[in-house]
């Protein structure tokens, strides 16, 4: 019977997942401070109800770490709210396909 794990194959992976481990740690520093104070900008236009300010201050963000998935959920909060402020009627339609 064959075994299932070669030792060079485990070391082979464990090598790999360290080196991409320590691409993400030395991953520019300064971008991280940087994103973490567009995101508060963006949380405090956000709060103001500056929807556009906000996108701004996301977008800015998206460029220095576009693996930042707070960036995107942000966007997507700003999406959603902006339709629940909009009144009823003027609310774009639902599309449901049900088959």
């Amino acid at each position: 019977m064959r075994k299932f794990l070669n030792p060079d194959m485990v070391l082979v992976m464990l090598a790999g997942t360290l080196f991409n481990w320590a691409a993400f740690v030395q991953a520019a520093p300064g971008s991280e401070a940087a994103c973490s104070g567009l995101l508060a900008g963006s949380e405090k236009s956000w709060l103001a109800g500056d929807y556009e300010g906000s996108d701004k201050f996301l977008k800015q963000a998206e460029s220095l770490c576009p693996d930042l998935a707070e960036i995107y959920w942000r966007e997507a909060r700003n999406i959603y709210d902006r339709l629940e402020a909009l009144p009823r009627e003027k609310r774009p339609g639902k599309q449901e396909s049900i088959k």
